[in-house]
Order: C-alpha cells, then structure tokens, then sequence
C-alpha cells in the first residue's frame, strides 16, 4: 500500500512539473511575442518620430478657448509622413501655430513633424492636404495644409485656422482663440477664394436658383454658417452635375 501511494506521489509531482514547465516556456513565448510585436511596432514608426520638440501653448481655465482642430485631445488619424503610410496614430493639429503633431510610442510628450515631409492627414472624417511646390495643386493655392471639405467637378477647400488675442480687461491676461477660416472652390482648373456670399454665386453661378434654394430650405446663413453654408452648396452642385 505504501509503495503505491509512493508512486502516485511520484506522478502527480511529475505532472506538476511538467505543467509548471509548459506555464513557464508560453509565459516566455508569450513574452518574446509581445517584444516582437513592439519593436515591429516601434520600428515601423521611427520615421514618424522624425520631428522637433512642441513648444505647447499653455492653456487656464479661464482662457476662452483653445488652439487646436476641434480639442486639445489626442485623436487617432491616419497620415502620410516620408512617403510611408501610418494608420491609428494619436494626432493633433495647432491652428495657430499651423503645426501637426505626435508623441512617441511610450510618452506623451507632442512631437512637431516636419511640414515638408507631410503629404496628408485625416482626423475625425477631415481629409488634409499638404499644398508644396510641384504639386498638382501648386499652381492654383498657396503652399499650405488645406482641408478639403468636398471633391469633385467643385472642389473645395478650406484653410483652418486660428488667431490668438490677449485680453487684459480683467486685469490678467486671457488668452482667446478666435477662427481664422479661408475657403476656396476649385472650379475648372481655377481656384476662387470665397469671401462672401456674392463669390460664392458668381463662381457657382450656373447653379445659383438651386443653391439658393437649399440654404433658404435649410434655413442655413451665410454670414452665421459660412462653412456649413459651403459644403452644402459644393455637395450640391456636384450632385446635380
């Protein structure tokens, strides 16, 4: 009775073992597997990491807004960096400072990319474009980063940007962000910036009566709404065509 218990006690110490083995060696595959998965990650993108340091504009309560696209918070967007393609990146964009930014794989301090090497990026459904020389669209708009807001036989663009006043009423200084938005249609391989709402019709003059009658519709003003007011009209006017 003794010498089978002894063996039974054998077995189950073995099998105890080779289970703390097997835990132990996919533990350690499991591990090797992460790192590799990392450092794929990471390497893929050290060119993306390719920028200077962001001097940030630091923001009080009491300021009255902020300098970014949309937030100041992280989004994930795709971007085209040194010809090299990056998806599901944090991104951000400093209207004032017109810089697009990143952070490193593990910190979150925000990198500044070098324009030059951008050729677009997309963020919450906006589609830039980085307008340099010898670009198709160099003849026609300044060198810059545009968001194009419609494509086709009218394309439109618009330059988003924001100004920063200093408010010194109350005794301290208050920072405000106030838009500084330019919109242009490409329209028979010119462009037009629109100003007001008489650019807007003499461009897109063959479609007035239609476009007119959609904005007044939807109740949408011009002097109130001027890039909702656009983009409906674009839209428009490409549908129709």
């Amino acid at each position: 009775m003794f010498f089978i218990l002894l063996i039974f006690a054998v077995n189950q110490h073995s099998v105890l073992a080779q289970n703390q083995l097997s835990d132990s060696s996919f533990l350690a595959q499991a591990m090797r597997y992460r790192r590799m998965i990392y450092q794929n990650t990471l390497a893929d993108k050290v060119r993306l990491y390719n920028g200077t340091d962001y001097k940030e504009i630091l923001l009080r309560d009491y300021d009255r807004g902020q300098p970014y696209f949309i937030s100041p918070e992280w989004r994930k967007g795709t971007i085209e960096y040194e010809g090299q393609r990056f998806e599901n990146v944090d991104l951000l964009y400093d209207l004032v400072t017109d810089k697009v930014l990143t952070h490193q794989y593990y910190t979150l301090s925000k990198i500044d990319l070098i324009k030059e090497k951008i050729a677009s990026f997309e963020i919450a459904g906006h589609m830039f474009i980085h307008v340099s020389a010898g670009d198709s669209l160099s003849g026609l708009l300044k060198a810059g980063i545009y968001d194009r807001l419609e494509h086709g036989d009218v394309t439109l663009f618009a330059q988003q940007r924001k100004e920063l006043f200093e408010d010194l009423s109350s005794g301290r200084i208050v920072q405000e962000f106030r838009d500084k938005n330019s919109y242009f249609i490409i329209k028979g391989g010119q462009a037009f910036e629109i100003r007001r709402r008489k650019d807007l019709f003499t461009v897109l003059s063959d479609k007035k009566s239609l476009i007119k009658s959609e904005l007044s519709e939807n109740r949408i003003r011009f002097g109130k709404q001027k890039e909702k007011a656009l983009i409906v009209a674009a839209k428009l006017y490409n549908s129709s065509k």
